[in-house]
């Protein structure tokens, strides 16, 4: 490799981190991830269902920036977040009943004894909801043992 090539490889490597990882190379460690794909945890329970939140409204919490569709649910969300936060960081139920972290859906939720679950998908949404009881124990087991 010649003198021009070495020289050229940090920049190609660069490159190539950016496209993999999908980020940008200023300010993305700076940034939290943003929790439920921006949508508003507490409108699960308010309205009964998924709503967008606007980027706004938002407050940071346990490593996430959560978004909210009302400067009202992002009240509620600060007084209680364990209230409304989903279970598992938001990573799929039925994933982590089976110890896996999976990447959800947020249209795809159920609540029980008052916790938010988000599946990945509408499949697992009722695969879930038909033994609820048993994977949620065994979710709650997995979670602990993923050491969260």
């Amino acid at each position: 490799m010649g003198a021009l090539g070495i020289r050229a490889l940090p920049h190609a490597l660069m490159g190539v981190w950016l496209v993999v990882s999908g980020g940008s190379a200023v300010g993305a460690a700076d940034e939290p991830r943003v929790a439920i794909k921006g949508f508003d945890a507490v409108a699960y329970f308010t309205e009964g269902r998924p709503v967008p939140g606007l980027p706004e409204l938002r407050y940071d919490w346990d490593g996430a920036r959560w978004l909210f569709a009302t400067p009202e649910h992002r009240e509620l969300f600060q007084s209680s977040p364990d209230r409304y936060a989903p279970q598992y960081d938001g990573f799929c139920a039925l994933g982590m009943a089976f110890g896996e972290k999976v990447e959800v859906d947020p249209t795809q939720w159920t609540i029980v004894d008052d916790k938010l679950y988000l599946s990945s998908s509408a499949q697992a949404t009722l695969t879930w909801r038909d033994r609820r009881q048993e994977f949620i124990a065994t979710a709650n087991e997995n979670f602990q043992r993923l050491g969260q």
